[in-house]
């Protein structure tokens, strides 16, 4: 016999990668307080979802959405249209990247390459070595340079 329970995700373990990790009261106080007003802005989305504004909004979206798909089709098959005064475009815009060959620069450039090629390590082969047990994390520590940043994970019930 089947269940139709429905599981909770098993909550992520940070305590690998936090800084300062020391569950203060303060910041716990907050978390709480921003924990019920996730809980009463989910409740308040749930209530409006059910009202004919909302659904009059969400058909409004949707016949927007498909006017978009319709106007590149358009600019594909006519042109790109652009009149600033009334903030109106449809523009088909290029965005152009630009990379460089090392050995086309080195056949090109053959005084300057030394200057701009940079040589790089395959951090993933470096990986690939370690969980082969052909070098240690020690010996590959020994070749690296390591940098933090930060990034905040605030989480309340949402």
């Amino acid at each position: 016999m089947e269940s139709n329970t429905i599981t909770k995700p098993k909550p992520k373990d940070y305590t690998a990668s936090a800084v300062n990790l020391v569950n203060p009261p303060e910041v716990a106080e907050v978390l709480e307080q921003r924990a019920k007003a996730v809980g009463m802005l989910n409740e308040a989305k749930q209530r409006l979802e059910e009202t004919i504004e909302y659904q009059n909004v969400s058909l409004l979206a949707k016949d927007i959405a498909e006017m978009s798909r319709q106007l590149q089709e358009l600019v594909e098959t006519y042109g790109s249209y652009q009149d600033m005064e009334q903030g109106l475009y449809a523009i088909k815009q290029a965005k152009v990247s630009v990379s460089y060959d090392p050995m086309r620069v080195k056949a090109n450039l053959p005084k300057f390459a030394d200057a701009v090629i940079e040589e790089t390590v395959n951090k993933k082969a470096i990986e690939g070595l370690i969980k082969g047990k052909l070098i240690t994390p020690e010996q590959a520590d020994a070749c690296a340079d390591k940098s933090e940043s930060y990034a905040y994970i605030i989480k309340s019930g949402d």
